[in-house]
């Protein structure tokens, strides 16, 4: 359990200052460097299994499109240069050409981890994409990512019911995090519902585009869906697996809701339900209120 616990606190942006690795320690003073030099700062943050990948892939295939791009299900291959990750890839490989005078994040890191470990200062060009889950389906689908992709000697000390508890308060301090910074930053934080996402996301992508200051005349926002579908990824997922390799341990699982409810005892999901309501209904406040500004 330490072994997961320490896992998730690297993934998260909750390492110690003393250990963090030096391929942060790199992407945190370039960071620094591109924001002083007045480049805009957008992270895109989610608990882990909330649909992060998705988001981006989708994005990526939009600021693709942008610059000229035709783009198709493979252009999911340069999310990487496009959209690094803070924790993952080293800034040197970004491709800057895609988003001029615009550096785009990934993490799973809280709202105040984000800003302390990129160094932004006070006042500096930083926004926020905080995308949200119903937290028993994040949970559940973290669990399953543990058991088959991360640290399975370490997932399976734990049965589901008992792991996704021991998660939740991660997934509140995290989404809680986004909401105070959106109350008293509501221009640099922008929410999104992976459940709106997945019934419709045309409406919640032009939106978030527009909200960047994004222009859409050389974006088909319908053609990147249509590329980046989960029965496509799934497909290009599936040709490139090894030939023992399972196929429950996919990155693209499901692309579902509802894995809470399949998978967690009532209990579980009384106590998930309990300590999130209040969350969930400020979201939702927030998500309407949003939408109202467009």
């Amino acid at each position: 359990m330490r072994t997961l616990l320490r896992t998730v606190a690297r993934r998260l942006g909750m390492t110690p200052a003393s250990t963090i690795p030096p391929l942060e320690r790199q992407n945190a003073a370039e960071v620094a460097r591109l924001s002083q030099q007045g480049e805009a700062i957008v992270f895109v943050s989610s608990y882990p299994r909330s649909g992060n990948t998705w988001l981006r892939y989708l994005l990526c295939d939009c600021l693709l499109q942008n610059i000229g791009i035709e783009t198709t299900t493979e252009s999911r291959s340069r999310v990487k240069a496009v959209i690094p990750g803070f924790q993952s890839c080293s800034l040197a490989t970004r491709d800057a050409t895609v988003t001029p005078g615009r550096l785009f994040l990934k993490t799973h890191a809280d709202y105040h981890q984000a800003m302390t470990m990129s160094r932004c200062q006070p006042g500096a060009n930083v926004k926020h994409i905080f995308l949200y889950r119903r937290p028993e389906d994040a949970l559940v689908s973290y669990y399953h990512f543990c058991l088959h992709r991360d640290e399975p000697q370490a997932a399976t000390t734990q049965e589901i019911d008992a792991f996704c508890l021991d998660q939740l308060p991660v997934w509140c301090a995290m989404s809680q995090s986004y909401l105070q910074a959106k109350a008293t930053n509501p221009d640099a934080i922008f929410l999104l519902s992976y459940e709106q996402m997945l019934a419709d996301p045309e409406p919640i992508l032009t939106m978030l585009l527009t909200g960047l200051n994004i222009a859409l005349d050389r974006i088909d926002v319908r053609r990147a869906i249509a590329n980046m579908t989960f029965q496509n990824l799934q497909a290009a997922e599936t040709t490139q697996k090894k030939p023992d390799q399972p196929l429950q341990s996919r990155f693209f699982r499901r692309g579902q809701s509802g894995g809470g409810q399949a998978e967690l005892k009532p209990s579980t999901l009384a106590q998930i339900q309990a300590q999130t309501a209040d969350i969930l209904q400020q979201s939702e406040a927030v998500l309407r209120q949003q939408q109202s500004g467009f």
